[in-house]
C-alpha cells in the first residue's frame, strides 16, 4: 500500500510540477544563481538547500579576494557560488557526461562565468596533480570525488604544506575518512567532522554505497587577497 501511495504521489508531482529547465535558486548559498533543475526533483535539488549542513562553513571560509579550487565540479553550482564569494574559482571535472551541464550552467550566469575556469580533468596522483597544476596558491579547496579524496589530497601535498588553504572534504566511506584525517593531522590541520542532517537526508548509506558519507572541515591559514 505504501509503495502504491508513493507511486501515485510521484506521478501527480510529475504531472503538476514543471520539468527540466534553467532556473534560479530561491534560497541558500546558491540563491539567484541559474542552473538546470527540475521542479519534479526533491526539494533540496532545486531550492538551494543542497548540502545545507556545510553552507555556513563554505561562506565563512571563502572571503572576498581569494581563489577557490572546486575538485569534482559536477554541475558547476558550487564553483559559481565560490566565484561569487571569493571572486575566482577553478573547477576540476573529468567526467565527460557531466561537463556539458557544468559548462551550460556556467554560461547561464554571465556575471560570474569569466571568474570560473573549467578544467576538464580528473585530479589525483595518476591524473592531474594539483601541485603540478598550481600557478597561484588557492585559499580554499572543496573536494568531492566519490571515494578518491585521499588521493586528491596527496596530489596537493605541497600546496597543503606550504600554503595551507581552508578545506571542505566530502568523505565517502570510513577508510577514506581515516586516511584523510591521518594525512591532514600530520600536516598540522585539525579536521572537524560534520555529519549529514538526520531529517530529509540527501543521500542514504545504501544509495551512496559507502558505510558513511559526511564532511571534514579544516581551517588553514587566513585567506589573503590575491591580485
Amino acid at each position: 500500500m505504501g509503495n502504491l501511495k508513493s507511486r501515485v504521489i510521484s506521478k501527480a508531482r510529475r504531472t503538476v510540477m514543471p520539468g527540466h529547465a534553467m532556473r534560479a535558486f530561491p534560497f541558500g548559498l546558491f540563491r539567484g544563481l541559474h542552473a538546470e533543475r527540475s521542479l519534479q526533483s526533491p526539494f533540496w535539488v532545486w531550492s538551494g538547500f543542497h548540502e545545507y549542513e556545510i553552507q555556513r562553513h563554505l561562506r565563512r571560509l571563502n572571503p572576498p579576494g581569494g581563489l577557490a579550487y572546486d575538485v569534482g565540479g559536477a554541475d558547476g553550482v558550487f564553483a559559481l557560488a565560490f566565484a561569487r564569494l571569493t571572486g575566482r574559482c577553478a573547477t576540476f571535472e573529468g567526467a565527460d557526461d557531466r561537463l556539458p551541464t557544468l559548462k551550460r550552467n556556467v554560461r547561464a550566469n554571465p556575471g560570474l562565468r569569466q571568474w570560473v575556469q573549467v578544467i576538464p580533468e580528473y585530479v589525483g596522483t595518476k591524473h592531474l596533480r594539483l601541485d603540478d597544476y598550481m600557478r597561484q596558491p588557492p585559499t580554499f579547496m572543496k573536494i568531492d570525488v566519490e571515494g578518491a579524496e585521499s588521493d586528491v589530497l596527496e596530489s596537493a601535498r605541497g600546496i597543503l604544506t606550504e600554503h595551507r588553504p581552508h578545506l571542505v572534504i566530502e568523505v565517502h566511506g570510513s577508510d577514506q575518512e581515516r586516511a584523510c584525517g591521518d594525512m591532514l593531522t600530520g600536516l598540522g590541520y585539525a579536521p572537524i567532522v560534520v555529519p549529514q542532517r538526520r531529517r530529509l537526508r540527501e543521500h542514504g548509506r545504501e544509495r551512496a554505497g559507502f558505510d558513511l558519507n559526511r564532511w571534514l572541515i579544516c581551517e588553514g591559514a587566513p585567506a589573503t587577497r590575491t591580485a
